[in-house]
């Protein structure tokens, strides 16, 4: 299924110039009582999303900064928004710092005014989540598109979680970046693929695998 998007999106796009292919990695915020989770399973038409965001350099030293990112993910209805604040951070405390560690915390709230938005004062890092992403650019408009793949959960708070075990997903992620691309041929070929056109959070996928042992809760592939 993977080589049979990449080889629809290869016809269709070009790899992006600046950013082809990478790892991408997030630490998600939520409440104790998972308020963020429940928001998106329940299907509210009023969300935001906290993370920490960054871009995993494999040549990087341990003690280098990587750079990342405070991001806030707004939804309202059918819209959407997103501001991020970039930040350095070592790479060490970045892939191997436990959740618990306050260092987070300080993160997201010693940046919280870049980002200008009111954080509330009970989140917690619940979950880090990593994933391969291909970027392209479409031929026809110049829009993004990308593909992600390998989509796991592998650190989580053990004040919340407290006897979680890595979990994936064989979900495969297509994401148009402009709306207009859901009119374009590709996404034609993508449906008649497998792809469905499906809302998908790889955070609540994670955190609903934890709550069901390890089960996955979507098994489709899908467009996004």
């Amino acid at each position: 299924m993977e080589q049979r998007a990449l080889s629809i999106l290869d016809l269709h796009c070009l790899a992006d110039p600046s950013h082809p292919k990478g790892y991408i990695s997030s630490i998600y915020y939520d409440t104790y009582h998972l308020k963020h989770f429940y928001e998106k399973i329940e299907g509210d038409n009023l969300k935001r999303k906290f993370r920490l965001r960054w871009y995993d350099d494999l040549f990087c030293k341990p003690d280098d900064p990587l750079r990342a990112f405070i991001e806030i993910k707004y939804r309202i209805g059918s819209g959407r928004q997103k501001v991020r604040h970039k930040i350095s951070v070592p790479k060490k405390i970045l892939v191997s710092a436990p959740l618990e560690d306050d260092i987070f915390l300080d993160l997201l709230y010693g940046n919280s005014h870049e980002v200008g938005d009111l954080i509330p004062l009970d989140l917690f890092p619940v979950v880090c989540i990593s994933y391969k992403r291909r970027r392209y650019v479409c031929k026809r408009t110049g829009g993004g598109v990308c593909i992600d793949v390998d989509i796991r959960g592998s650190r989580f708070n053990s004040n919340i979680f407290c006897a979680a075990n890595t979990v994936s997903s064989n979900m495969i992620v297509c994401e148009f970046k402009d709306p207009g691309l859901y009119d374009l041929p590709m996404a034609e070929e993508l449906y008649h693929a497998g792809f469905k056109l499906r809302s998908f959070s790889k955070y609540g996928e994670c955190v609903s695998q934890i709550m069901l042992g390890g089960a996955p809760q979507f098994l489709a592939r899908h467009v996004i």
